[in-house]
This record gives C-alpha cells, structure tokens and sequence, in this order.
C-alpha cells in the first residue's frame, strides 16, 4: 500500500512539474493572442471612424504563367505616433492581412509586429493541404525564431518564408509611408 502511494505522489509531482515547465510556453501564446485581439479591436473601430482610419491599401494585378491571372491586396494597419514639441510623427506598423487567389483557390495571411520591438509574433495562414483541403496554420513567434506552429505540417522552410515576408512587409510599408509624405 505505501508503494501504491508513493507511485501515485510522485506522478502527481511529475504533473505538477510538467504543467509548470509548460506555462511560460502558454504565456507567450496567451500574450500573442492578447496583441492579436487588440489588433483586431483596433482595426474594427478603425473601420468605424473612417475619417481617422489609419491603413494602406496596395493592390495588385500579375499574370502566373500556367495559372493564369492573380489579384493580390496587401492591407497594412499602423498607428500614428507623435514625439516632441516639433510634432514629429512616426507611423508604427502593427498588422498586415494579404489575399491572394492563385488560379480558383483564394489565399488569405495575417501578420501581426510587436508594438514595442516592431517584429513579427505571429502569422495566421489560410491554406490547401495535399488533398486540397483547406486547413488555417498559425506560426508564433518569439525574438524572430519559430517558437509554435499549429493547424496542420508546416512545408520545408515555411516557417522561415512566413517570418521573410513579414519582414518585406514591414520594409514596404516603410518605404510607401515614408514616400507618400515626401
């Protein structure tokens, strides 16, 4: 009887270990999710005051060879940011959604930045599995390495693609913000 008790405490302890190990994990994806929901608020409320909305839109029209024609929309949302008395503004991104159609499948991407570092945390991809399937595969990420990825088996280097093109959106965005005042 006592070994019977000892096994079942140290399984407790074994959980109780596990289940603290994996918290810092759960408050990363916590905190990500949280950005992801004020983004999401802010864009809504955005939508609702057109005259203060603070987004860009680019459009997009190319031909794919053997797919035919494509229509890309980049969406970038930013908040604007006054410094000084000079009133210098600086506008800070926070969220790029991308649709895309390659032949009759539609694609549809969101990229969230950090508010204070301005780096990728998270991208949310919408997608076609091997079957065709479409399945939504969420990438978190943690001071610009992959740090969890679910919603269906990640292609080789998707991962490393996903945080490339955050990272050319933040520089685009940069570039046409920062032409469109000149």
């Amino acid at each position: 009887m006592k070994l019977y008790r000892k096994t079942l405490l140290l399984m407790g302890w074994m959980v109780a270990l596990q289940m603290v190990a994996s918290e810092p994990a759960d408050a990363v994806i916590a905190h990500i999710r949280s950005e992801y929901n004020k983004a999401h608020a802010t864009m809504k409320e955005n939508a609702r005051h057109s005259p203060d909305r603070s987004d860009m839109v680019t459009t997009l029209h190319y031909m794919v060879p053997g797919c035919g024609p494509t229509t890309e929309t980049l969406q970038f949302f930013f908040r604007m940011k006054q410094y000084g008395e000079e009133q210098f503004v600086d506008y800070q991104l926070y969220f790029v959604t991308r649709k895309y159609n390659v032949a009759a499948r539609k694609y549809y991407e969101e990229y969230l930045f950090d508010d204070e570092t301005g780096m990728l945390v998270f991208v949310a991809k919408q997608d076609y599995d091997d079957n065709l399937k479409r399945v939504e595969k969420r990438l978190y990420y943690r001071d610009g390495e992959l740090y969890k990825a679910t919603g269906g088996t990640l292609g080789k280097y998707e991962d490393e693609l996903a945080y490339m093109l955050g990272q050319d959106y933040r520089q685009a965005f940069n570039n046409l913000i920062r032409n469109a005042k000149e």
